[in-house]
């Protein structure tokens, strides 16, 4: 039978390193606020007993690696430290730190889920939430161009469409889309290619792989119905959005292929320095299982999944970190060592982040 032993309940006490908390208990790449991918936490204990025996257990280490998300609220911070984070806030110009947030763009790695950015002033900073009310939508772009007004010039040695009036910008096209174009007189300009340059006259193409395109030269001044068409990916069947972590999953059974730079059209909400301070909840809901001997001189990762919510405060800013409380309900499997009715005690004391 399996027992539970008393546990001592000590402070889980954090440095002054970087902490990450996972955005989704369910995936399995995390994704969160901070620079890390996992909280360490070391658990020493130092005394193991026998209770049949009174024989002791000589003491052993085990790093726990934690699958953890946090409830926050917030405090003021400012931008120098890699600890920090922007959360969003009401919609408004996001210029709180004399910058606005630029146009979003990602590159794509299918079956994984990606952290939205903004690039602001010069610095790509990562943001929390997305507006709902504006969902990101990987945009589409077309131009239909009539060459009896708009002439469009083909151009082998450039790599280059160029038309004599109206814009591509304007039309919607950026460079790392693709792009398909169709009704051109030389069937080997109407292929799939991808946009390396752009200015509103003239757009310079790639193969869809990146290298170079094969065009044939021709100045297309009779066909009313040239078109330029960049695709469309629908939400759920290319991708799907956490609009509350402003997380982007790019699905592997849709049309977004690995490598892919994707533009997702949407507005970001204005944003204020913030950190992290925990609320008072429950300290752990889950477990965590060892199996095994005695692990006399051998160190053991014991994984617990779940949704951690430190009771007490986290400091990422300077100076002396703040406790964690965190309390252990370890259940023992018995084994050769300790066989069923043994009763074993465990003195548990929790260190500094690993």
């Amino acid at each position: 039978m399996a027992i539970s032993p008393s546990i001592n309940t000590n402070n889980i006490t954090l440095g002054k390193g970087e902490v990450f908390f996972g955005a989704d208990r369910n995936t399995y790449l995390p994704f969160g606020l901070l620079k890390n991918g996992q909280l360490n936490i070391k658990s020493t204990t130092q005394i193991l007993k026998d209770s049949s025996s009174g024989i002791n257990v000589p003491a052993f280490v085990a790093p726990i690696g934690i699958e953890a998300t946090a409830k926050i609220t917030v405090a003021e911070l400012s931008l120098d430290n890699l600890q920090r984070f922007l959360l969003a806030q009401a919609p408004a110009a996001a210029n709180q730190i004399g910058g606005t947030v630029s146009a979003q763009v990602v590159t794509a790695r299918v079956g994984a889920l990606i952290q939205l950015q903004a690039v602001i002033s010069g610095v790509s900073t990562a943001i929390k939430n997305i507006s709902t009310a504006t969902k990101p939508v990987v945009s589409g772009a077309v131009s239909v161009i009539d060459a009896t007004a708009d002439t469009v010039t083909v151009s082998n040695g450039t790599k280059t469409f160029t038309r004599a009036s109206g814009s591509f910008i304007t039309d919607g096209f950026e460079v790392g889309q693709e792009v398909t174009t169709t009704n051109f007189t030389n069937s080997g300009n109407n292929a799939t290619f991808k946009i390396s340059a752009l200015t509103a006259l003239i757009m310079t193409v790639t193969k869809v792989d990146g290298t170079a395109a094969t065009l044939t030269a021709e100045t297309n001044t009779t066909i009313t119905n040239l078109t330029f068409t960049s695709g469309v990916y629908v939400e759920g069947v290319d991708y799907t959005v956490n609009y509350e972590r402003g997380l982007i999953k790019i699905l592997p059974t849709g049309n977004i292929i690995d490598g892919q730079i994707i533009s997702i059209g949407f507005t970001y909400l204005a944003f204020t320095n913030q950190t992290l301070l925990s609320h008072t909840q429950a300290i752990f809901e889950g477990h965590f299982m060892y199996v095994g001997n005695s692990p006399y001189g051998t160190k053991l990762n014991l994984y617990g999944y779940g949704i951690m919510t430190p009771n007490g405060s986290l400091n990422f800013a300077d100076g002396d970190a703040k406790p964690i409380e965190m309390a252990f309900d370890l259940t023992f499997i018995p084994n050769a060592a300790y066989p069923a009715g043994s009763l074993i005690f465990a003195d548990t004391e929790v260190g500094g982040v690993d």
